[in-house]
């Protein structure tokens, strides 16, 4: 019975460390795809600084 205990310890071990290497992998796959957004966002946040500049510069220079 004992080793029967200590399979099932090693087990739910193993099966704790899986869950933790999925919400790890996602949580990079997260990152990864946010940090292939940034540029485009900082892209898009400049622009319409831009604009705003520009817009600016037309009304009330």
């Amino acid at each position: 019975m004992a080793l029967h205990r200590l399979t099932m310890a090693l087990h739910r071990l193993t099966m704790a460390l899986h869950r933790l290497t999925m919400a790890l992998h996602r949580l990079t796959m997260a990152l990864h795809r946010l940090t292939k957004m940034l540029p485009l966002v900082l892209k898009s946040m400049v622009l319409k600084i831009d604009v705003v500049y520009v817009d600016f510069l037309i009304n009330y220079v």
